[in-house]
């Protein structure tokens, strides 16, 4: 049985379509597939197959490095940071650095605060 998920609250990255995922010929330009478990539309089909994938629990992409398993494949590129213990966004105001975007934006907002 599928267990019902809450929808994401965010949607896909909005990024150019892989040349795999074009859009229906002939339809409109809204948002036409629709995620078979929740409110969720695209206008690209992979994206709507990609999000369905936390509904099910599919986790197809797999860390080559340990057990770990993703329902992005993106999410491999990240976590893949820390087994090599790569850091490629630094900080401009101090010596930090992040695996992850989110980590230095969330990190600049101590800079941010610190000016008065």
């Amino acid at each position: 049985t599928l267990k019902k998920i809450s929808p994401l609250k965010w949607p896909l990255p909005r990024l150019v379509a892989p040349p795999r995922c074009r859009k229906q010929p002939g339809k409109p330009e809204r948002s036409r597939f629709q995620c078979s478990y929740c409110e969720y539309r695209s206008e690209y089909k992979c994206y709507v197959v990609a999000h369905e994938r936390i509904h099910t629990g599919e986790r197809p992409y797999k860390c080559p490095l340990c057990s770990k398993a993703f329902t992005f494949k993106h999410h491999v590129t990240t976590h893949l940071r820390c087994h090599t213990g790569e850091k490629p966004f630094r900080c401009s105001m101090c010596p930090r650095s992040f695996a992850q975007k989110s980590n230095l934006n969330q990190h600049l907002l101590i800079h941010r605060n610190n000016v008065r």
